[in-house]
């Protein structure tokens, strides 16, 4: 059997009690632990309501359990790096980017905060490879370019 502790710490508060119910107004310290160390529910600055009953999470850790979750992939030479043109198909055809969910799949589903910043990340780094790629095109094209323009001065 697993003891629960259940410490609550009321830092200029005020509380309401309505029948099963009680409203807290202001801020409140929390800490769960199960035989383990405590959880910090609420410590001025990691969980916390904003005026209208949202709540604000702010100073915290994200852990992945592997590097493969992680999104460094895009760099490896196995990596299969869509062509452009395919993910802007894709993109057209489906309203987002291949590997990111629908916005009907998020509202009907939600997303994981950890998986959903591991996939942002990939394609911040595959727009960095489109990029770069576009810049040696660019400049290959500029020397193309200035060695015609050498070309035709000399015929002239």
């Amino acid at each position: 059997m697993k003891t629960i502790f259940l410490i609550l710490t009321l830092v200029s508060t005020t509380a309401f009690a309505q029948g099963d119910e009680v409203a807290v107004k202001g801020v409140v310290n929390m800490r769960i632990a199960f035989n383990s160390p405590s959880l910090k529910v609420n410590d001025r600055d990691f969980l916390g309501l904003d005026s209208e009953g949202e709540f604000l999470v702010s100073n915290f850790r994200i852990k992945y359990n592997h590097q493969l979750d992680w999104s460094d992939k895009v760099f490896e030479n196995t990596y299969q790096l869509l062509p452009i043109e395919e993910v802007m198909k894709f993109a057209k055809e489906n309203k987002r980017l291949p590997n990111i969910p629908s916005a009907k799949e998020v509202v009907e589903k939600g997303v994981e905060m950890n998986t959903i910043i591991a996939k942002l990340l990939e394609k911040i780094e595959e727009l960095t490879i489109y990029t770069a790629n576009q810049a040696t095109e660019l400049d290959n094209l500029k020397r193309k370019i200035s060695a015609l323009e050498e070309q035709s001065c000399k015929k002239q």
